[in-house]
């Protein structure tokens, strides 16, 4: 592009002085002069509009980028929540006992209610895992609407980033 601009420049320069005498040489002389210029700016305007496109690509991957960045550590910080609840659940089976024997009873000797109590503590245990399994059903459930509705939401921009592109390509340049 520089060369061209300087070929018009020495064109210009190498007009013979009584050219700018006589308006037909001159405007003869300057008419493949003025459509190289144009044809420069449109080549300019085109390289312009195509960066500028290249840019909005190189941005919308970006954010797709960051949003998958985010999803996933959305993603660690629920699986860390749930492994820490598991974590928390660990003691209870070494509780039970505690629980179900009453301050001041010494433990049973009769093998009767050793057995007994030790059914009530494992009815207790069971309860308490299908309360857990109901709770991780229902978290899971959650997460799914969650991801379903992350995803709604994606598209949802992918959409509005398609339509505001498109009102973008409507609108006259400045």
């Amino acid at each position: 592009m520089p060369a061209e601009i300087e070929r018009v420049s020495q064109a210009l320069a190498a007009l013979p002085q009584a050219a700018w005498h006589a308006e037909t040489d001159v405007l003869g002389s300057a008419a493949p002069l003025l459509a190289d210029l144009k044809r420069i700016n449109r080549d300019a305007y085109a390289h312009a509009a195509e960066r500028r496109a290249q840019v909005a690509s190189a941005r919308e991957r970006a954010d797709e980028r960051a949003r998958t960045l985010a999803g996933w550590q959305y993603e660690a910080r629920e699986l860390r929540d749930r492994i820490d609840a598991c974590g928390d659940l660990d003691p209870v089976y070494e509780r039970v006992l505690d629980r179900t024997r009453t301050p001041g009873t010494e433990p049973p000797t009769e093998p009767a209610q050793v057995r007994a109590q030790l059914q009530a503590a494992l009815d207790a245990c069971r309860r308490w895992e299908q309360d857990v399994r109901a709770l991780e059903a229902e978290a899971a459930e959650l997460q799914k609407q969650s991801h379903a509705s992350h995803r709604s939401l994606v598209r949802m921009e992918k959409d509005l980033s398609t339509l505001l592109q498109s009102v973008h390509k409507l609108q006259p340049p400045p």
